[in-house]
């Protein structure tokens, strides 16, 4: 086996010292994208904070019970959350949201994983065109960009870094994490409930 990078040799050192390395965990959940009619804003926010969620502002997260809300466009928000008791979120918030806006069910598009450990925003940040230092995407940010060539999704959650990209590439993209982290110690994916994955 070739010896880590010099930079992968740094950050399992400083992960080291600090006591903690790197996790990857996978678990699935029900997405829920929201779109709003230009100019209904306000009548959306109103119908969403009715059902107890405060929809986040452009490049910022929010919590709700059981689920996490991203807004990554203007007008558009990802809602997260443990699996649904049988009925369609997309269908109910269709139900609630009509004539200002639109709900569609993304589950099957999107995967998730959590990064966590003192190394993650280090080792994520090498590979990746935002700056994840905490001083410049403190916990509640969210960010869209590309990394191993796939589009993707970052969240600073209290736990780690949250992370949704394409099913159809997913894949693709886990493997590649878990072998660039390697040296740093990071072992496969564990799967963990929705619960764990999204909550604080």
């Amino acid at each position: 086996m070739s010896a880590p990078e010099p930079g992968a040799r740094a950050i399992a050192r400083s992960a080291a010292e600090a006591g903690t390395g790197l996790e990857l965990c996978r678990a699935t959940a029900v997405i829920v994208e929201l779109a709003c009619e230009r100019g209904r804003e306000r009548d959306l926010e109103a119908v969403a904070s009715g059902r107890g969620l405060a929809l986040p502002a452009f490049g910022r997260t929010s919590a709700f019970t059981g689920g996490v809300a991203a807004c990554l466009r203007p007008g558009r928000w990802l809602l997260l959350q443990s699996t649904h008791d049988g009925t369609s979120a997309a269908g109910d918030w269709q139900g609630a949201t009509e004539g200002m806006g639109s709900a569609v069910d993304l589950s099957a598009a999107l995967a998730l994983l959590l990064l966590r450990g003192g190394a993650a925003r280090t080792f994520l940040g090498r590979y990746c065109r935002v700056d994840l230092r905490e001083a410049g995407f403190p916990v509640g940010c969210a960010a869209a960009t590309t990394m191993a060539q796939v589009p993707l999704i970052i969240m600073a959650r209290p736990r780690g870094l949250l992370l949704a990209t394409p099913a159809t590439t997913a894949r693709h993209f886990r493997e590649w994490l878990e072998a660039a982290g390697r040296p740093c110690g990071l072992e496969g994916a564990r799967a963990v409930s929705t619960e764990e994955l999204l909550g604080d």
